[in-house]
């Protein structure tokens, strides 16, 4: 140790550095500090390393998964702990049945070093690769005076399972669940890894199998946010993005993977162009299948064939014409609406450069509100769909899934941003609508909901001693918003999504559909609803969704509070019956309420003390004109 020391002195002197001997009593203390926070500093970027370690990361999750050797199965499990956001939810047609695959959940950490010292915030993500099936309540578990009885969950531990990853994509098809692709998130966020990897989950063994997938393979490269659909004997997958930080890129490429001869094929290149729906990921795709002796063309052709004998000739000309649209051959297409991307701007004339060196390029976010349909077997040619009915706004991060009983795609949630003060500050709306699109007759509608026999819509006396309530700080503004308004400003609201004048009256006349009002009549720049006695799920994104008979079901999402992202957990079912409306059937676990909780009391807590400085300046204001006056 000795002799190390004094080559330690004799390369410190070469550099002309002072003994730590002959440093004062103050210098010594200055460098003390100036080692302890390059040791802190140092700690700190390590860990940082190993957080953005990917591949190591998933080497050692892949270790402990080496170590299964059989199926555990865990019945009656309760949910996901925690919740899941970007997590897929594929229904079972032969089970009765749903399975959730994977997802994410990112949670706010404080630490402090000492006491009395400041709180230090970080977030953390975790990603899973865990299989839970969920089985729906019986209508007879509904007892106790409950309107829902709480779903059952199954963890499943299988051998060989894909590595954890959200974002992906996955269908059902001749008893297996397909996944494709998906991202792996480094806890602190910083590092992305995305798979180009395809499984299948046999729903009787339980038992994981990887397919053949890639370029390489004549598949789909690395990507997120992709969306597929089954056919009869195809798998189908359509855009999706990839991002590795230097460079983004968009999809709208298109895919089939046949599932008897286990092959991928190129259905449609991607590319630029107005023949094409352009590149985007997270849309709402479904498939429909017309003409052919199947369709319910041909069904109303026999039973028009059937009246003929009866009633002579006259629907002759009619069948003909029908004949000649549908060609006498069944065709399938896939739709294919909305979506997101991020459009690179070039700098214009106006743009300091030195805004580019600090942020880089300046991407612009895009919400897709098209509708294209790709003919699958037929000439694949895209044709753009016309909007009819009544058709949702533009959204990003909704969830949807087909109805098949009634031919239709359902559009749940997403988020819309709102530019205020020159785009200075962003509120960010959450959506709690639902649409549908029936494929057959490409038209949307609003979901309409039905309000319980023993509720009542508010009338106009109600309405204004509820607006009274918020204006006196009684009552909290909607939930759905994650910029609270003040108090004033929410009972002015209220008022205004009540009361619109004589179009709106016409308007509730014609939507008003067991007590309940269409969402369609109120302004969705308001920042409030009008007041509905329907139970309905907190507006969010990315939430999953699945259709087990003639039931809708909702887990999970993410809402923001302020600025903080908050993970839900709760579970809800609509009823897609001929009178909609949503049952709550397993609220947010207290975990999440608390953390809502004291989110929304942060939030409104500055809004108050403003409110009342405000208040506080404008009579001292008024005092100081009485007293000149």
């Amino acid at each position: 140790m000795g002799g190390g020391r004094d080559k330690r002195k004799k390369h410190d002197k070469k550099l002309g550095k002072v003994s730590q001997s002959k440093l004062s009593g103050m210098a010594k203390t200055e460098r003390k500090t100036e080692l302890n926070l390059h040791k802190k500093k140092s700690r700190s970027s390590k860990e940082e390393d190993e957080e953005n370690d990917i591949e190591r990361i998933l080497r050692a999750l892949k270790l402990k998964d080496e170590e299964k050797k059989e199926v555990r199965v865990e019945e009656n499990c309760g949910r996901p702990e925690p919740g899941r956001a970007s997590c897929t939810l594929t229904t079972s047609v032969a089970k009765n049945a749903a399975y959730l695959f994977g997802g994410e959940c990112t949670s706010e950490e404080k630490k402090s070093e000492k006491e009395g010292t400041t709180k230090t915030t970080t977030t953390k993500t975790r990603v899973f690769n865990d299989m839970y099936k969920f089985v729906p309540p019986s209508s007879s578990a509904a007892a106790g005076g409950k309107r829902c009885g709480v779903p059952t969950w199954t963890k499943i531990n299988s051998v060989n399972s894909p590595p954890p990853r959200s974002g992906h994509c996955a269908c059902y098809a001749k008893g297996y669940v397909y996944v494709f692709g998906g991202e792996f998130t480094s806890p602190n966020q910083e590092k992305f890894k995305h798979y180009s990897d395809f499984w299948r989950f046999d729903c009787d063994s339980n038992a994981w199998e990887q397919l053949e997938s890639g370029p390489k393979n004549g598949g789909p490269s690395a990507r997120s946010g992709s969306r597929c659909v089954a056919t009869k004997s195809d798998f189908i997958l359509f855009g999706g993005f990839y991002d590795a930080a230097e460079e983004i890129r968009y999809f709208n490429d298109c895919y089939a993977f046949d599932f008897d001869a286990k092959k991928w094929r190129v259905l449609a290149k991607g590319g630029t162009g107005s023949s094409a729906p352009s590149a985007r990921s997270a849309c709402h795709v479904c498939v429909s299948a017309v003409g052919g002796s199947n369709s319910s063309g041909s069904k109303k052709r026999n039973s028009k064939s059937s009246k003929k004998g009866e009633k002579g000739e006259e629907n002759d000309g009619e069948e003909k014409e029908e004949r000649k649209e549908e060609g006498g051959e069944e065709r399938t297409y896939l739709y294919v609406y909305g979506g997101y991307c991020k459009h690179v701007e070039e700098p214009d004339e106006d743009t300091d450069p030195r805004d580019l060196e600090d942020f880089g390029a300046m991407e612009r976010a895009i919400t897709r509100e098209d509708c294209w349909k790709l003919d699958v077997y037929g000439n694949k040619k895209w044709q753009k769909v016309k909007k009819a009915g009544l058709a949702p706004r533009a959204r990003a991060g909704a969830s949807s899934v087909v109805h098949l009983a009634k031919k239709r795609l359902i559009v749940f949630g997403g988020v819309v941003d709102h530019e205020i003060k020159k785009g200075d500050v962003i509120v960010s709306e959450f959506l709690q609508d639902a649409f549908t699109f029936n494929y057959n007759t490409e038209k949307w509608f609003p979901l309409t909901l039905f309000a319980e026999k023993n509720e009542k819509v508010k009338t106009e006396e109600e309405s204004r001693e509820e607006a009274r309530k918020i204006a006196a700080g009684e009552l909290d503004g909607n939930e759905n918003f994650n910029v609270r308004l003040s108090d004033r400003e929410k009972a002015a609201v209220r008022i205004q999504a009540t009361f619109r004048g004589h179009r709106v009256r016409k308007a509730m006349k014609l939507y008003r559909v067991g007590g309940v009002v269409s969402e369609l009549l109120y302004s969705p720049g308001t920042g409030e609803e009008a007041p509905k006695p329907t139970a309905k799920p907190r507006g969010r994104i990315n939430a999953s969704v699945c259709v087990v008979g003639n039931d809708l079901w909702l887990y999970g999402g993410i809402v923001e509070v302020g600025d903080v992202e908050v993970v839900l957990d709760d579970v809800w079912k609509l009823d897609l019956s001929a009178k909609s409306k949503w049952i709550r059937s397993e609220k947010v676990s207290e975990r999440v309420a608390n953390q809502l909780s004291e989110l929304e009391m942060d939030a409104n807590q500055p809004q108050k003390e403003n409110n009342n400085e405000q208040e506080t300046d404008d009579d001292s204001d008024d005092d100081d004109k009485e007293e000149e006056e």
